[in-house]
C-alpha cells in the first residue's frame, strides 16, 4: 500500500509541477490579449467593424467589413493594420507608416492620396491588437 501511496503522491507533485509551469504562460497571454483589447479600443476599430466585430452591409454603423470569417494570416492582418488599404476606408495605424516604415512597397514619403494615417500605435500593439482579434472574433473555418 506504501508504494501506491508513493506513487500518488509522486504523480500529484508531478501535475503540481505542470500546472505551475503553465500559470507564467497563461498570464503573459492573458496581458498579452490585454494590451491588443487596448489598442482595438485606442484605435476605437469597433467604431468601423463593430462592438464584435460583425461588420456591417456598407450602410450606417458598422459600415467596416466583417473580421469574424477573414481568411487571411495573422502577417497580412498586420500588415493592413500597420499600412491601411489605400483603395478603402482603413487608416494606417502604424506609427510612421510611409513616411518611416515602407508600406506595400511604396518608398517612402508622403501616404497615397486621400489615405488616413492616424498612426498611434506601435508594431508591438498592433501585433498585440492582431493576436486579440484572431483570439477574441475570427471564427476557425469547419472542414
Amino acid at each position: 500500500m506504501i508504494g501506491v501511496r508513493g506513487h500518488l503522491s509522486g504523480c500529484i507533485l508531478a501535475l503540481a509541477a505542470c500546472i505551475g509551469l503553465a500559470v507564467p504562460v497563461l498570464a503573459q497571454d492573458n496581458s498579452g490579449l490585454a494590451a491588443g483589447k487596448d489598442a482595438w479600443l485606442r484605435a476605437a476599430c469597433s467604431n468601423c467593424h463593430g462592438s464584435m466585430a460583425q461588420g456591417g452591409d456598407g450602410g450606417d454603423y458598422p459600415y467596416g467589413p466583417s473580421l469574424r470569417s477573414i481568411k487571411y494570416d495573422k502577417a497580412t492582418m498586420a500588415e493592413i493594420v500597420s499600412c491601411g488599404r489605400p483603395d478603402r476606408p482603413m487608416p494606417a495605424w502604424l506609427q510612421g507608416a510611409y513616411t518611416k516604415v515602407e508600406c506595400y512597397g511604396i518608398p517612402l514619403g508622403p501616404a497615397p492620396a486621400g489615405m488616413t494615417v492616424p498612426a498611434i500605435l506601435t508594431a508591438g500593439e498592433i501585433k498585440a491588437l492582431v493576436d486579440y482579434v484572431f483570439a477574441t472574433f475570427v471564427q476557425v473555418p469547419r472542414p
